[in-house]
């Protein structure tokens, strides 16, 4: 690792706490050696809150590691637990039970000016930037430091080392009413990474940005990790963010885990109802809510394809179309890279013999595409559902259908095959 690894974010806001308070006052401490063991470590983590005559649970029973070098993500909805877990990590809150590791050290143990210290390798990025008004960019940066007494030609040094990595080097000068909320969070992320933090946690920090300024800072965020070696804790509410940055997620719902894992294991096979919930969230606002509307029937079955991996980069759509009488309408379509892997959206609307119809879906879910209807029934084809056998298991269905149709041919398909016989 880098010299650039370690503490807290120092801000000074009316809303400060006295924590934060003394967390500024704490003098920086050297950041402990790898040992090859996870950088962080909960177990069995409970926190409730009092409110009015009842006793509310925020976190129950929490457990998961994060590995050095690595970006962990954390979603889930609003008042999920996100924003206490993140707290609970830097002692902002205290736990009610439970263990917490930062670099080997076991910082719920600790008390006095021994968490204070532990609390210097934790940086923290805060949703509202709580830049001090009264200071520029670079006093703002050079605040934690010169609380922890570092000589001012090499605080000089450093605030001009970060401004230069975060791309403010000539906003140097400005104060905080003259900034960007890009910038803002620019000048926040730097002041948390001045005295040299082991892990830096991240509360919604581009939750108040617009789309552009996100994928400016999460580019950003992804530099310092890649660069810097810096290990990243991040709470968010959105899926984008997980998906551009992390490597692992971990989904949170009522206050318990409810399912950890790469973000392309969970993104595109999710376990939990939660997770499956968030992602269908996601996806629906990928697709024009006209195309949802959409009517299906007999024989016309409106369908989003997932490929994910080496599998979306093969002709399957094409290959279909080859060898099943069916055509295939692509109505809405696009491409992303999923924990490094290639990730694809298809909505389509595939026509043909029914019986065509469900052999195709078969046909692409032993592929690995992830089929998934959509569209509104019609009240005609809700009522033909139990005589059609749709109540069957999915697989069974599925291959009761196909293996009809490679008995039945159907009349045209020969001609069909002539025309792309002679085409090709």
């Amino acid at each position: 690792m880098t010299s650039t690894q370690r503490s807290f974010l120092l801000s000074q806001t009316r809303d400060w706490t006295p924590l934060e308070v003394v967390e500024i006052a704490t003098e920086v401490v050297p950041a402990a050696a790898s040992s090859g063991r996870p950088i962080i470590e909960v177990e069995h983590l409970r926190k409730s809150f009092r409110q009015a005559d009842q006793q509310v649970v925020a976190l129950d029973d929490i457990s998961f590691q994060v590995e050095p070098g690595e970006i962990f993500g954390v979603m889930g909805l609003s008042g999920a637990g996100k924003s206490t877990l993140i707290r609970c990590i830097n002692l902002l809150e205290r736990p009610d039970g439970g263990v917490i590791r930062v670099a080997g050290e076991e910082i719920t143990r600790l008390r006095g000016p021994a968490l204070m210290a532990a609390r210097r390798r934790i940086g923290m990025i805060f949703q509202q930037f709580n830049l001090m008004a009264s200071r520029t960019v670079a006093a703002n940066v050079a605040f934690p430091l010169e609380i922890a007494g570092w000589p001012r030609s090499r605080i000089r040094q450093r605030v001009a080392t970060l401004l230069e990595l975060v791309g403010l080097s000539d906003r140097a000068n400005a104060y905080p009413n003259q900034l960007s909320g890009g910038q803002k969070q620019r000048v926040g992320i730097a002041r948390a990474l001045a005295p040299e933090p082991v892990v830096l946690l991240s509360d919604e920090a581009t939750s108040a940005l617009d789309p552009e300024t996100t994928l400016s800072v999460l580019g950003l965020l992804r530099r310092i990790n890649r660069e810097m070696g810096l290990t990243i804790l991040m709470i968010t509410h959105e899926m984008q963010v997980i998906r551009e940055v992390c490597h692992r997620v971990g989904v949170i719902d009522h206050g318990r885990l409810v399912e950890v894992g790469p973000v392309s294991q969970v993104f595109s096979r999710p376990q939990s109802p939660m997770a499956r919930r968030l992602l269908r969230a996601h996806l629906s606002n990928d697709v024009p809510a006209d195309l949802l509307a959409r009517p299906r029937s007999d024989g016309r079955q409106l369908v989003r394809l997932t490929f994910l991996g080496e599998v979306a980069e093969q002709p399957i759509v094409a290959q279909l179309v080859r060898e099943l009488p069916v055509l295939v309408n692509v109505l809405y379509g696009r491409i992303d890279r999923l924990g490094g892997q290639p990730w694809g959206r298809l909505v389509v609307e595939l026509s043909g013999p029914p019986a065509a119809v469900a052999s195709a879906c078969a046909r692409l879910r032993r592929e690995g595409v992830e089929v998934e209807e959509l569209g509104v029934p019609e009240p005609a084809t809700i009522q033909q559902a139990g005589a059609n056998g749709l109540g069957k298991d999915r697989d069974e269905q599925d291959e009761a259908n196909e293996q009809s149709q490679l008995a039945e041919p159907v009349p045209g398909v020969a001609a069909r095959a002539d025309v792309r016989g002679g085409a090709a």
